[in-house]
């Protein structure tokens, strides 16, 4: 059997998909889990191979994550779950750029302080899921552009 995610079920689902090309070109498999949520995934993958992505969507029915030195992501969205395998490190690098394009810059943490009535939000640094500097430099600098466009417009 494959491994694809490092948890036995998951993989045992994805193992039995049929692999598809999805618009990138990189190989994927689509599976369905009846009962479970993305904690699921938190709690078993190995956290020195994945990474979460963090975006605004985060909940306990969506989650995403990124395995660099294999060149995988994975995507639960409300039961659904999607792997993706890419082929190189340069389709890698697209993926990730389209996630970034997608998703956003959004908080992994907000900090509150009530006595100072102040909050501090950190934001993940996602240029470090980047093979390429150089690629990970022009995606995030055009995702910039396309949001600080979106609150000029005040949409």
């Amino acid at each position: 059997m494959n491994t694809f995610t490092g948890i036995a079920r998951i993989d045992n689902m994805l193992s039995r998909e049929e692999e598809k090309k999805n618009s990138l070109g990189n190989a994927t498999r689509e599976t369905f889990l009846m009962e479970g949520d993305r904690y699921l995934f938190d709690f078993n993958m190995n956290i020195a191979e994945w990474d979460q992505f963090d975006t605004d969507s985060d909940a306990w029915y969506f989650g995403t994550w990124v395995n660099k030195e294999k060149l995988r992501l994975l995507q639960y969205v409300e039961g659904d779950v999607l792997f993706i395998q890419c082929q190189d490190a340069e389709s890698f690098d697209r993926e990730i750029a389209s996630l970034c394009s997608c998703y956003g810059e959004s908080p992994s943490l907000i900090e509150f302080d009530l006595e100072a009535k102040k909050e501090t939000h950190y934001y993940q640094d996602r240029s470090e899921f980047f093979i390429d500097p150089l690629r990970a430099a022009e995606a995030l600098h055009s995702t910039r552009e396309i949001s600080e466009g979106d609150n000029q417009d005040g949409t």
